[in-house]
């Protein structure tokens, strides 16, 4: 009798429970199936929004990758007329780079695409050798200079920002000369050698070394003008002696005559030219005995 009574005890008390749980979902039934969807909607959008940003950061790495070669196409490679007449100019290509990196949300692309838009900024400027390209030296700075701001705690990418800022101010020294560039790169450089963190590294000696070499680096270097081409026009022809034993002498004329440094002894037993024919070697001797 007792196991029958607790038989029917547990029987009444599952029938109440359900019974309140209908009650509740007749209730609330509507406000828990609307909360279910929108959790599992955000948990949706979160996931779409974050492989939608990992596909943008893929297509940015994408065309950066594009743009570099374009870039190397239009300004380090030497091209054929045909594809020089379609090539875009440095300048452009390079401002896209920075769009590029303006546009992105990712702080590691930014900082990529700052980077690769001051080296190549750079290294097109000075191209030509000793001529520096100013547009592209001014997308250089701007560059580095707004990858310094986003470099944030990550010290390597800092220091090459100001290591590319020390560069821009040498360029910027060889086009006018103004020793306000030497103090600015200075401060780069004891900017870097500051970093505890970069101890012992590349870019850490990289910095030491350069600055150690700074006064020679800004130093102004002037080079005399050519002679007038009358006074060069007099010069005595100088020969040089061919080969003694089968052929005669070889005879050349300088347009320009080599600086010979004032500190420096001449020697007393070389051969003087006449001033008015070239000196030669008779060889007509050595000719007759071979015949």
């Amino acid at each position: 009798m007792k196991a029958e009574r607790r038989h029917e005890l547990k029987e009444n008390e599952l029938l109440h429970i359900i019974e309140q749980s209908k009650e509740f979902f007749n209730k609330y039934g509507t406000h828990i199936l609307l909360g279910v969807v929108g959790v599992c909607a955000v948990a949706l959008a979160m996931s779409w929004n974050s492989s939608a940003r990992i596909q943008a950061v893929n297509e940015a790495y994408f065309d950066l990758d594009e743009l570099r070669s374009e870039l190397s196409r239009s300004g380090f490679e030497e091209v054929s007329l045909d594809e020089s007449a379609k090539a875009r100019p440095p300048a452009e290509i390079l401002r896209e780079i920075g769009g590029l990196a303006a546009g992105s949300s990712d702080d590691k692309f930014q900082q990529r695409a700052y980077l690769e838009q001051g080296h190549s900024a750079l290294s097109l400027s000075t191209r030509h050798g000793t001529e520096v390209n100013e547009k592209l030296l001014k997308i250089a700075r701007s560059a580095f200079e707004k990858l310094a701001k986003i470099a944030k705690n990550r010290d390597e990418v800092a220091a090459m920002a100001h290591l590319g800022l020390a560069t821009v101010e040498e360029n910027e020294f060889v086009i006018d000369g103004n020793p306000a560039h030497k103090t600015k790169a200075r401060e780069h450089f004891e900017a870097v050698i500051a970093m505890k963190s970069l101890s012992n590294t590349p870019l850490m000696n990289i910095a030491t070394s350069r600055l150690g070499r700074i006064d020679s680096t800004f130093t102004k270097v002037e080079f005399a003008p050519p002679l007038p081409k009358e006074e060069s026009a007099d010069l005595p022809a100088t020969t040089l002696p061919g080969m003694q034993e089968s052929g005669p002498s070889f005879t050349i004329t300088p347009k320009t005559p080599a600086t010979t440094p004032t500190d420096t002894p001449k020697p007393t037993d070389e051969p003087k030219p006449n001033s008015n024919e070239p000196s030669t070697i008779d060889t007509s001797n050595e000719a007759g005995n071979e015949g």
